[in-house]
């Protein structure tokens, strides 16, 4: 996903309407206040690391455990 922001506009195009800017307001004043920009790579962090570590299951009830905590799915 990180390969999709860009330093100019619009940052984060939408692929099915690449005019669409996903990270239009990053750059306003709420957006800055509310450090948009900065919690989006937050997450992309956090994504990146619950993605890695439920990947690497060591049982199966591991994997479950993991899929409830991280993103709240019942497999």
């Amino acid at each position: 996903m990180s390969k999709h922001i860009r330093s100019v506009h619009p940052r984060v195009s939408n692929p099915v309407n690449p005019q669409e800017d996903f990270a239009d307001r990053w750059g306003t004043a709420e957006g800055r206040a509310l450090q948009l920009e900065q919690n989006f790579h937050n997450w992309l962090t956090q994504a990146r690391a619950d993605f890695g570590h439920v990947a690497k299951p060591k049982d199966r009830g591991f994997f479950e455990e993991q899929a409830q905590q991280k993103f709240g799915a019942r497999i």
